[in-house]
């Protein structure tokens, strides 16, 4: 673990409990309230830094001439520009100004203040987005929504020199631990619905399709308001499954029949409509999407089902979901669970993908001999060398995927620009077309040379969604021939165990990896970073006269 650095232009109550939450980090340490300039020189690249920037402290009211208010705001973005071209560890910008002017002031034009406010979060904008490592947070926006006079704290200001009340440094705290949280753990994946009175008021199978709550004023419009905000995080790639204890065509009458109804059958990747427990439902949902119960969010306004899957699923996220369906919607958009830093073309067309995934499933269990049908479905991999067109999938793939990643090792867009550039042939991505689709991009491979015998295999991941169609093979298999053209004699593999990817266990043993390579006196040439023996065992692979298996079934079988 890292440590977390905190720097603002105003005191922050370093002792506050709210600052205890960032667990994640080795420990939190402070600069001096002010010394942005000590921040960004002393605090190490690897490490994390949040800075904290009140614009009021930047561009005092007392400035004097504009031109020396501009200089101070000048020198202030140098800071972070400096910052942001040098880290490799992430870097939190949190930003606001608190305008006490009277409304009278703005009321023709803005201030030359404003201005140079909104000037100053253009620019800030503008450097998080062309920095691998930039994040930022909007705090004025943010303490806004709970009110500033219940944030700011002119006490806490003359006594201390903080800008912020208690409230106000619990919700800062909040904020930071949000976007520091999506940087190292991916958002969820599927959404578990109920129906009745959840997506819709009543109950269908008493009250009939025209009886429902949906689409009327008052509660019925809050339903619908709740489903545009699923249907939202839905077209960014969520996924949608229904479990719901009620008669199938009841409920596929409401979606096929409700002029009202937001969401489609077409928007929903699994359906349970039964009267079976809940949590047997989701299970099976999971095993059927090959997703691991941790990235799913159970939503259900009976707080008996809800304690349910609790108890019987604990991995599973289950809000509280309030009484009061008039608080859903605002309490939905509001939720992290699913937020994304960006999306990707691949994550809006998930639906289709896992969709076809439960059908391959299905017809793959009731076949007679798995290589033969392997076979006849057109498996079509492409390897495809990392770029600056596919280099955010690539690190999107590090951050998400969990189940199918043998060392599970969280490379940013920058680490995997250094593999690249050592060896582009030997770190790749891997997409994927069969006669159930285009998969997208769905793999990754990245190898880094230790010497001019061994190569080390220092990322290895697939996504669970083309599980079963021994792709993995084929992506050892391309990366083997690219290593033989270039005179590598051993590929070294490894597996670090981690609470989720138990399935790629045994990988490497599969593929023919052993022990100790035939000729073993280079072995202990290994740099010490890379042989981590006490972590994880050591694999090795003879190139020369090993085979990767179950590499027939598929159409281009050969380098690309």
């Amino acid at each position: 673990m890292t440590n977390l650095f905190v720097a603002g232009t105003s005191y922050l109550l370093p002792s506050h409990k709210a600052w205890n939450q960032f667990t994640a980090y080795n420990k939190t340490e402070f600069y001096d309230y002010g010394d942005l300039l000590g921040a960004v020189e002393n605090t190490p690249n690897d490490a994390a830094l949040v800075l904290v920037l009140f614009f009021q402290d930047i561009y005092p009211v007392t400035a004097g001439s504009s031109d020396s208010a501009a200089a101070a705001v000048n020198s202030s973005l140098s800071l972070i520009k400096r910052r942001l071209s040098e880290a490799r560890a992430e870097t939190i910008i949190c930003y606001a100004d608190h305008d006490i002017d009277s409304p009278i002031s703005h009321a023709k034009r803005d201030s030359d203040r404003h201005i140079a406010y909104q000037d100053f979060c253009s620019h800030i904008s503008d450097m998080v987005s062309q920095s691998q490592s930039g994040y930022k947070v909007d705090l004025a926006r943010a303490l806004s929504k709970i009110g500033v006079d219940r944030t700011y704290d002119t006490r806490n200001w003359y006594l201390a020199h903080c800008h912020l009340s208690s409230d106000g440094i619990e919700l800062l705290t909040n904020l930071i631990h949000q976007v520091s949280s999506r940087i190292t753990r991916p958002p969820k994946k599927l959404l578990v619905l109920d129906c009745d009175n959840t997506l819709w008021g009543g109950v269908v199978g008493e009250d009939g399709v025209r009886g429902l709550k949906l689409g009327q004023d008052g509660l019925g419009q809050a339903f619908v308001d709740f489903q545009k905000a699923i249907k939202k995080v839905a077209q960014e790639g969520t996924l949608l499954a229904i479990c719901s204890k009620n008669n199938e065509n009841d409920v596929m009458s409401v979606f096929e029949e409700h002029h009202a109804m937001v969401l489609k059958k077409e928007d929903i990747v699994s359906w349970k409509v039964n009267w079976d427990q809940k949590s047997d439902n989701i299970r099976q949902i999971a095993q059927e999407l090959d997703l691991g119960l941790e990235s799913f969010v159970f939503w259900d306004d009976n707080p008996m089902e809800r304690d349910l899957v609790r108890q019987n699923l604990p991995m599973v996220e289950t809000p509280e979901a309030p009484k009061n369906v008039i608080e859903w919607p605002k309490l939905f958009q509001s939720m992290s669970h699913f937020a994304k830093f960006s999306s990707t073309a691949e994550d809006k067309s998930k639906l289709e993908q896992y969709r076809s995934r439960a059908k391959f499933v299905s017809e793959l269990k009731s076949s007679d001999n798995r290589t033969d049908y392997l076979k006849s479905i057109g498996l079509k991999p492409l390897a495809q060398n990392i770029s600056d067109s596919n280099i955010a999938r690539a690190a999107q793939l590090c951050s998400k995927t969990n189940q199918f990643n043998l060392r599970t090792i969280r490379h940013t867009e920058a680490d995997l620009e250094k593999l690249r550039d050592q060896e582009p042939t030997l770190n790749f991505l891997v997409s994927l077309t069969d006669n159930y689709g285009d998969h997208g991009i769905i793999g990754l491979v990245c190898a880094d040379p230790l010497n001019k015998e061994y190569l080390f295999l220092d990322t290895f991941l697939m996504s669970c969604r083309v599980l079963g169609r021994n792709l993995e093979s084929w992506m050892l298999h391309q990366l083997v021939e690219h290593a033989k053209i270039r005179g590598y004699r051993y590929l070294v593999g490894q597996y670090i165990p981690s609470e989720r990817n138990q399935l790629v266990a045994d990988l490497l043993a599969k593929h023919n990896f052993k022990d100790s390579p035939v000729h073993s006196s280079s072995m202990y040439a290994l740099p010490l970073s890379v042989n981590t023996l006490g972590v994880a065992p050591l694999l090795f692979f003879d190139i020369v006269n090993d085979q990767i298996p179950n590499i027939e079934i598929f159409q281009t079988p050969n380098l690309n």
